[in-house]
């Protein structure tokens, strides 16, 4: 699930990508989080912040580059 918005108030709520000016966690799960002000309680979590996010991204690109480039050459 995706959550997108100005301002994101999240209760024993659950996302995958929280994209917003400003979140707000309480008891949630949140799998991306790219926002400059982020909020979270001891009970929330967060697996990629947007520095995380990222620097996942340019590896994973990079990656993906390399192999289309060696499986081109073939």
């Amino acid at each position: 699930m995706f959550k997108v918005g100005n301002n994101l108030d999240m209760t024993d709520a659950g996302a995958m990508v929280a994209v917003s000016q400003q979140v707000n966690a309480h008891k949630s799960v949140l799998g991306i989080v790219l926002s400059p002000q982020v909020n979270v309680d001891e009970e929330s979590t967060v697996v990629l912040n947007t520095k995380q996010a990222l620097a996942f991204g340019a590896a994973f690109g990079a990656v993906f580059a390399i192999l289309s480039w060696l499986f081109r050459k073939r």
